[in-house]
């Protein structure tokens, strides 16, 4: 144990069907003072338990749930025991973790041989046939985070343009205009991220306003989100 804590600075513990629209910048997340990370969304009234983000010296007391669990008496409380994410949230504020969160810039995925006992997901995802989405609200959440990380982000801004191709509509004047929005060449307003989203969504197809949008910005610098 202690030799692989001495490896690392930095741990991620995440789902293996989590799929990222975005990079995950954690080494930029700031770990002092006793702070693990998780990301914002599917929280339940505690925390997210699909992805975490520890140091070294907080790690071990992140994982060490169950003993809040089996250590002590139980008696039911709603605030507690409903869930598993209220459950960890109580067990981290017990041991004085201080837990943040990251806008997310994962979703969980399926393929269509796999099988569940909660949420199957019928979504397939455009740009990635025979993926389906479980969690839309996931789904919904990557796609406002990365948006966020973007922040004139070179790197951001292509994956997550690339991954957006697929249910783009097949306008080349729109899309030439959501690359130059991403290059930092259009103007960026609350109007914008709002044509923005609805193009990535595949809903512009039919909204011929928010096309309009997007092709007639006048060129401007970029203003991050």
């Amino acid at each position: 144990r202690e030799e692989v804590l001495g490896l690392y600075d930095t741990f991620v513990v995440t789902r293996a069907d989590n799929m990222y629209l975005c990079p995950h910048k954690f080494v930029e997340l700031d770990l002092r003072n006793d702070t693990i990370w998780v990301p914002t969304g599917e929280e339940y009234g505690g925390y997210c338990d699909r992805h975490l983000v520890a140091g070294r010296a907080n790690i071990l007391d992140a994982l060490d749930i169950v003993r809040e669990l089996t250590h002590k008496p139980y008696n039911w409380n709603y605030e507690i025991h409903h869930n598993t994410e209220r459950f960890i949230k109580h067990a981290w504020h017990q041991k004085n973790l201080h837990v943040k969160q990251f806008k997310r810039v994962q979703f969980t995925v399926r393929n269509k041989n796999d099988t569940t006992r909660w949420q199957a997901g019928d979504t397939e995802l455009p740009s990635h046939p025979g993926i389906f989405v479980k969690y839309k609200r996931e789904w919904a959440g990557a796609q406002d985070g990365c948006i966020h990380h973007w922040n004139n982000d070179a790197d951001t801004w292509e994956s997550l343009r690339r991954y957006r191709e697929g249910s783009m509509a097949t306008n080349a004047e729109a899309q030439e205009s959501l690359q130059e929005y991403g290059e930092g060449s259009m103007a960026a307003n609350a109007e914008a991220q709002k044509s923005l989203q609805e193009f990535g969504e595949g809903s512009m197809a039919a909204n011929s306003k928010a096309q309009e949008l997007l092709q007639n910005y006048e060129e401007g610098p970029a203003v991050a989100n």
